[in-house]
């Protein structure tokens, strides 16, 4: 039975219902095995999710790609040029990173030393400017 189906119910709500007839108000162990069903049926393992990696464990470009796509870095980003009352988007935060780390396209980050190097004190002073990290004196 679907439950976007106009005019049907899903088995979460027959579960309500028959628990509030028979007095029932702990109905969370019917919820739950129609979940557990639901889960198992689709054919998809729940402890098969995508692993998240850390941000530091990838590609300095694929680095640069989330950076640029975080509003405080894109805030940053505007300080940095010059418009503190404005904020960047995507692109705009992306070509400020192009132009402080000297490269034309953010793939060059992963081979040239001295790209990593200018991106890596470039995010040492967005994590300061963003409080994740202190300040250095």
């Amino acid at each position: 039975m679907l439950a976007d189906t106009p005019g049907r119910r899903s088995p979460h709500t027959w579960c309500s219902i028959r628990n509030r007839r028979r007095g029932n108000d702990n109905h969370h162990r019917d919820i739950l095995r129609h979940r557990r069903s639901d889960e198992f049926s689709s054919g998809v393992d729940p402890m098969s999710a995508p692993v998240r990696h850390r941000l530091t464990d990838m590609q300095p470009a694929q680095q640069a790609g989330i950076l640029c796509n975080d509003p405080k870095f894109q805030r940053f980003a505007a300080v940095r040029s010059g418009l503190p009352d404005h904020k960047f988007n995507a692109s705009a935060a992306g070509e400020y990173l192009r132009g402080v780390c000297q490269i034309t396209s953010r793939t060059i980050l992963n081979t040239s030393k001295p790209a990593q190097a200018q991106f890596a004190a470039l995010r040492t002073e967005f994590d300061a400017w963003s409080g994740r990290i202190a300040p250095q004196r």
